[in-house]
């Protein structure tokens, strides 16, 4: 019984989000120590502040782990992403402005 409580919680270490980057060309979520999801910002076409019940029940994927600040990011492609960054304002402030200039570079 210990030794399953110890690989669940190593695996919710694993998946459960760390940070959030933002890059000239992606936004990167840095999950567990060896993974990692990579977003082109090419493909992210609206990043807003949303409501906590996206939380819990949303169709896309869910990476919030807090109902308090809760960003969803829109993707032209693939299903939609919903994160919870500390501070909301600040991340979709950022972010939306680099996906601006990532659109002005052509890139």
């Amino acid at each position: 019984m210990i030794s399953g409580s110890l690989l669940i919680m190593f695996l919710f270490y694993l998946v459960l989000p760390k940070k959030y980057q933002i890059f000239e060309d992606k936004l990167k979520i840095l999950l567990g120590w060896p993974l990692h999801i990579d977003l082109s910002l090419a493909n992210i076409s609206d990043s807003q502040i949303t409501t906590g019940r996206k939380v819990f029940a949303y169709w896309g994927i869910r990476f919030a782990t807090s109902s308090k600040s809760v960003v969803e990011i829109i993707r032209k492609r693939g299903l939609n992403i919903v994160i919870s960054p500390s501070n909301a304002l600040l991340f979709v402030d950022r972010l939306n402005e680099a996906c601006k200039q990532q659109q002005i570079t052509g890139g």
